[in-house]
């Protein structure tokens, strides 16, 4: 993810880390993910002061290891016990289809209860390939004990500014 995207990705994140903070004093762990193994993790962020910072440390490289990071994020919820919701920011497709998919499912099998863990993707730009991975995960993930995937593509968007899409399907 750079140029463009990753401007909106920046701006979707520092405008629903206060609404959160709202809901949740601690704020949001943000986890940065690109190559296998490398997902730098912010906590506590509370503000688009912060957000900022995180951006600026970080830099769009690499591939797209989403299993990996996902798996890292599944087991903290598993290790904290309390409900969580994860938001993955994305543009295009992950290294590993097969993977993502095996990684969701084991974490659904670990589960006892549907509403304890929630996956949202979001997609930015127009990679046609990614927006039917990521369909395919939210309706048809073959296997899972609960549907715990929504997606929310590029084709969703209907002329909103990223920002405001984020906000919207946070509110659904």
């Amino acid at each position: 993810m750079a140029g463009s995207n990753w401007r909106e990705a920046e701006k979707a994140v520092a405008a629903i880390a206060p609404s959160i903070t709202r809901c949740d004093p601690d704020g949001i762990t943000l986890y940065f993910f690109s190559s296998k193994g490398q997902y730098p993790k912010f906590t506590n962020i509370t503000s688009a002061e912060k957000v900022a910072g995180c951006f600026r440390e970080q830099s769009p490289s690499g591939s797209t290891c989403l299993d990996g990071v996902l798996q890292q994020a599944f087991n903290e919820h598993f290790g904290k016990g309390s409900p969580t919701t994860i938001l993955v920011i994305t543009d295009g497709e992950p290294d590993d289809r097969r993977a993502v998919e095996r990684v969701i499912k084991d974490a659904t099998n670990r589960m006892q209860r549907d509403e304890e863990l929630s996956v949202s993707f979001i997609q930015i730009g127009h990679d046609s390939s990614a927006t039917q991975f990521l369909k395919k995960l939210d309706d048809e993930l073959i296997g899972a004990k609960f549907d715990i995937v929504d997606a929310e593509t590029a084709e969703n968007m209907q002329g909103m500014d990223f920002a405001s899409f984020i906000n919207k399907s946070i509110a659904d």
